[in-house]
């Protein structure tokens, strides 16, 4: 009996975005809401422990999907898919005391007020069948359940039943499997619809800067140490020197260009890259910047580089980097 994860937890983009802000600039409205984001992945990759337990044969997992729906996109955090019945994941880290108010679709952490996932997860129940119907499936049961993965949330006893804690998924997994027991695809089927799932997946890209009203000139450049995190690195014989841990690297550069990226735009001039990393000499950035085997067009000082990273397998560094700002906090 197995299951197979056929699409793997994203790194939130905009996760990485507010990460990349926090590094620049220690505003309070940046680093609470990188907290936030870092909250809901974290949540996300706790249930993987739960959802180990679970042994179905035709079970197929896919964790962050962003579908396109109408004119706009819907998110799922987590769809398994079964030969008997969909189900939706929707995840929730909060912490302490939660009450729910289905009738006003309202929940309520301390006096904080939040949209009610229930609601939330039967809007996707509803959009996710009208993609599924796009793609022929027209008769397969779409099931939701709302987890709590923090072990410090205490949800209120007035709640609807499909709201559990996370190690409650397994025993409710099971109930639902015994209620829905006809098989309305077969297995290669079902990989197909999955794959184009898949292919129709377009994760979220915000701007970070106008959500939460900072300017981008408010950002501090520089090349930041990858060891200690130090903002700004010195140019200095060759190489890039940390005035605070002592540390020489020949391409701290490369992740401020993966950070202008994500944070500002997908090219680059010669100009623009000196700005960026407090570099005087023209020839100095043009070598760098040459070195770096980015695409580029144009000549001499209408050169434009095209800055092409893989935003979420490239910006993994950044993870680590907020760990050690948290901790140091």
């Amino acid at each position: 009996m197995i299951k197979l994860i056929i699409k793997n937890h994203e790194i939130p983009i905009n996760l990485l975005s507010l990460i990349g802000m926090r590094m620049r600039n220690d505003h309070p409205r940046i680093r609470q809401e990188a907290l936030n984001y870092y909250s809901g992945y974290k949540g996300e990759l706790s249930l993987d422990y739960y959802l180990k337990f679970i042994n179905d044969q035709s079970n197929l997992i896919l964790h962050d999907l962003r579908l396109p729906y109408i004119k706009s996109y819907y998110q799922i955090d987590t769809l398994m898919m079964i030969q008997t019945f969909f189900l939706i994941l929707e995840v929730k880290n909060h912490a302490n005391f939660i009450r729910f108010d289905h009738k006003n679709g309202v929940m309520y952490q301390g006096d904080k007020k939040y949209e009610d996932p229930v609601g939330q997860a039967q809007a996707q129940v509803h959009q996710l069948k009208s993609s599924l119907h796009k793609l022929g499936i027209r008769d397969m049961p779409v099931k939701f359940l709302v987890v709590f993965t923090n072990p410090k949330a205490i949800l209120s006893e007035e709640k609807d039943e499909r709201v559990i804690y996370s190690h409650q998924l397994l025993q409710k997994f099971e109930e639902l499997s015994n209620e829905n027991q006809t098989s309305f695809i077969q297995m290669p089927q079902l990989n197909a619809i999955a794959n184009q799932l898949i292919t129709q997946n377009k994760p979220l890209q915000s701007d970070m800067f106008k959500q939460l009203g900072i300017l981008p000139q408010n950002l501090k450049l520089g090349v930041i140490c990858p060891s200690c995190q130090h903002l700004h690195m010195i140019r200095k014989h060759g190489h890039w020197f940390c005035p605070k841990c002592q540390i020489k690297s020949h391409t701290a550069h490369l992740r401020s260009l993966f950070e202008y990226q994500l944070l500002f735009n997908s090219q680059i001039t010669n100009r623009q890259f000196r700005k960026l990393c407090n570099i005087e000499s023209i020839k100095t950035a043009s070598r760098l910047l040459m070195s770096s085997g980015l695409p580029h067009i144009g000549e001499h000082r209408h050169r434009i580089y095209h800055l092409n990273y893989n935003l979420q397998q490239d910006g993994r560094y950044l993870l680590d980097y907020f760990d050690k700002l948290n901790f140091r906090e």
